[in-house]
């Protein structure tokens, strides 16, 4: 929909609109886990939306699985970084 509520019709827009989704949707989130001696740290990387919204639900979700999987987190921190021409979340649990 555009800005006034109305339904987008120019093809131009809509081809646009369809290209920035499928970019969207194509760069999901991508997870390391790396040994940092006696701890283990999770990484997960999600590329911020082009609004520069980020996604809340993503930390929600990661801590939930770690605790339905009995991990305890000792510390987590959320940052933005720039990698490349995209800006991305990145989440880490340690």
């Amino acid at each position: 929909m555009q800005a006034d509520g109305k339904k987008i019709v120019d093809p131009s827009r809509q081809s646009t609109l369809s290209s920035h989704l499928k970019m969207e949707l194509l760069q999901l989130l991508r997870v390391a886990v790396v040994s940092r001696g006696p701890d283990t740290e999770l990484l997960v990387a999600n590329p911020v939306e082009l609004s520069s919204k980020g996604r809340p639900l993503v930390f929600y979700d990661i801590t939930r699985a770690l605790k339905m999987l009995n991990t305890c987190i000792f510390s987590a921190e959320v940052g933005r970084h720039m990698i490349g021409d995209r800006e991305w979340e990145v989440y880490r649990f340690y």
